[in-house]
């Protein structure tokens, strides 16, 4: 079975809705082609499969867009990629506008979620990355290729190992299912999977989350990539803070209570008090951190799974168990959350909602 379903065709209008606005907006900064675009993070187009024979949540349309740059001649525009078999490449079609050409050139594709892929454009024979789209990836050979993934994406390419290790020690630290009953509610949610869900569930180190540290790298990769120079300066602060306190365990494993006076300093920096050890020089707002890091964490806990946190639903049952309707002797009759009854199938019972 091919990794990838299509090309499929379009509708001029429905590529124009999409991406227009984005294209023709220019910023300031032109020191490089992935900044001539607004957000660019949307590029490729990652989009909900609506077909009635397709099962919503199984496939993502995804659609490259390349646009000619000024006085650009092309006389063919291609696509490698490792969704693709390595011998083969498909061609882009011009999109046009009232029978003129647009400059804009597209390719739309199916492909499975939860996967990441490279990829590259051979633009009159020549291999060149998108110019649109500033996710990279450097892969072992050292050739740098563009990224992208689809939704329910349950990777990094952001994060070295010991940041990624030290992210999921902090949101497990705030996290808002740390306590006694909470964490008694995810253990018997775990126990409720299947055992293929309970062996793709490692990768989110359920036993310790819901899935937020996946939902916030998936972010940092995309629309709030400009909080990723947050995450990357404070996580490399945070540790060398740590490892002073302690310099006998890594930063991740320290004790709850160190951990508790580290972010007990850092809610009061905003105040004037000051972090012992805290280069201010790289990062003078440690309170705006750990702001950022809030907000990521309970939206990633609550978001729709699509986004990677939420594993399951998890989050959303949470609160409903916690906001049920019982009666006189204690059982529980419904609740006032019955979140699987707005949302599609086969996550919940909606037949309407497409995701």
């Amino acid at each position: 079975m091919p990794s990838y379903y299509g090309p499929i065709k379009k509708e001029p209008y429905e590529i124009f809705n999409y991406c227009t606005k984005y294209l023709i907006r220019e910023r300031s900064n032109e020191s490089s082609d992935n900044q001539t675009v607004t957000e660019g993070w949307r590029y490729p187009l990652i989009m909900t499969v609506l077909h009635e024979d397709i099962p919503v949540g199984k496939y993502n349309e995804v659609t490259f867009i390349y646009q000619n740059k000024k006085n650009e001649d092309i006389k063919s525009i291609e696509i490698i990629g490792s969704f693709l078999p390595l011998y083969k490449s498909l061609s882009l079609e011009p999109l046009t506008y009232k029978d003129e050409p647009s400059g804009i050139y597209y390719l739309t594709l199916k492909l499975p979620v939860g996967n990441g892929y490279h990829y590259r454009y051979k633009v009159n024979g020549n291999d060149v990355l998108d110019p649109i789209n500033p996710q990279r990836i450097t892969l072992s050979n050292g050739k740098e290729w563009s990224f992208f993934f689809t939704d329910y994406y349950n990777s990094t390419t952001i994060f070295d190992e010991w940041e990624l290790n030290l992210l999921y020690r902090l949101v497990e630290q705030i996290a808002p299912f740390r306590t006694k009953e909470s964490q008694n509610f995810i253990n018997r949610f775990y126990e409720g999977l299947s055992q293929r869900e309970k062996e793709l569930s490692t990768i989110y180190k359920l036993d310790e989350s819901v899935g937020e540290v996946n939902y916030i790298t998936n972010i940092l990769a995309r629309e709030e990539r400009h909080h990723l120079i947050d995450y990357k300066i404070c996580l490399d602060l945070i540790d060398k803070s740590l490892r002073k306190r302690n310099p006998y365990v890594d930063s991740w494993k320290v004790s709850r209570e160190l951990m508790n006076q580290l972010y007990n300093e850092m809610a009061e920096s905003e105040s004037g008090k000051k972090i012992p050890g805290w280069d201010y020089s790289k990062y003078d707002n440690p309170t705006y951190f750990l702001k950022t890091l809030r907000r990521h964490c309970i939206v990633g806990a609550f978001s729709h799974p699509r986004y990677g946190g939420n594993i399951g639903g998890v989050g959303w049952d949470f609160i409903k168990e916690r906001y049920c309707i019982k009666d006189t002797t204690g059982k529980i009759l419904e609740s006032y959350f019955n979140w699987d009854l707005a949302i599609e199938k086969p996550l919940g019972k909606n037949l309407e909602y497409k995701g």
